[in-house]
């Protein structure tokens, strides 16, 4: 067994199986990208070291290549990583077949205040239907997904109901219910994002607990991409939309490609590892 006194500068798959968790807490400054590619897609690797080391993948190398690109375009996302610029963070995009590309394009949100006019944008920001209602028929415009973007960024609760009860075939012409399913997990948060997940299930019964995305990932693993689960001042909400997606039948312990399921990964953080190493001590 690895201990502190023998840590290595490299490690590799052999002292990755043998070391143990206090010497893997001082990973993250030892281990490189290509090893952890290697390993998060071997099978021999314990699932609690591996959860671990897809933890500090993520965290290091961010949304775009942390997320969508787990086995096939793992590699071709560390390579990349280090590039700061949108246009070279995408490179890798390229390296995608039709269906993964279109995934992503289709459930990326890229909402912008100055696409709607004033009107528009008071009208949701006061959470008023009949004010919105008003200001698209002055203005010509029809629902998009800069107003719906606009409704679930600013938790315009009764709006986004009425629009679901009144325009629902219109929202679902912008994007397929299970690409709006996407979307909501990787980019929303509060209670409006919840309703509209809850009226895409009683609509459609079963594509909550069903859609996944082309890399084998389902809803549930999708909240690990939304910047607000780490939010401790959301936290508690975005726990609601996990619940949410839990009691319509997404499965917190199901494995996908990597062999790692949400549970798995929620469980082996460095912090989870900290505080248990914290608590053995105390013991």
């Amino acid at each position: 067994m690895i201990t502190n006194t023998s840590f290595p500068e490299k490690f590799g798959k052999n002292e990755i199986i043998s070391a143990d968790r206090e010497v893997f807490l001082s990973l993250q400054n030892k281990i490189s990208y290509e090893c952890i590619n290697d390993l998060l897609t071997d099978y021999d690797i314990p699932v609690d070291k591996k959860a671990f080391l897809y933890n500090i993948y993520n965290d290091s190398a961010g949304y775009w290549s942390g997320g969508y690109y787990i086995a096939e375009h793992i590699d071709l996302a560390i390579k990349h990583s280090k590039f700061q610029k949108k246009w070279q963070i995408d490179l890798h995009y390229f390296a995608l077949n039709n269906e993964e590309k279109n995934f992503l394009r289709k459930s990326r949100c890229n909402f912008r205040e100055n696409s709607l006019t004033p009107q528009i944008l008071q009208a949701i920001k006061r959470d008023s239907a009949s004010e919105l209602e008003i200001a698209r028929l002055l203005n010509n415009k029809k629902i998009s997904l800069g107003i719906m973007y606009a409704i679930l960024t600013y938790n315009a609760g009764s709006t986004i109901n009425f629009l679901l009860k009144k325009y629902s075939d219109e929202i679902f012409s912008l994007r397929t219910p299970q690409e709006w399913l996407f979307t909501l997990c990787n980019y929303f948060h509060l209670t409006a994002a919840i309703d509209f997940i809850k009226h895409i299930e009683e609509k459609f019964p079963g594509i909550v607990k069903n859609a996944i995305d082309p890399w084998g990932n389902d809803l549930l693993w999708h909240t690990f991409y939304n910047d607000n689960v780490w939010n401790p001042y959301y936290n508690r909400t975005v726990n609601s939309i996990q619940q949410c997606l839990i009691d319509f039948g997404c499965d917190p312990n199901k494995r996908n490609a990597l062999g790692l399921s949400f549970n798995s990964v929620l469980e082996n953080t460095p912090e989870a590892w900290e505080d248990n190493k914290n608590q053995s001590g105390r013991e």
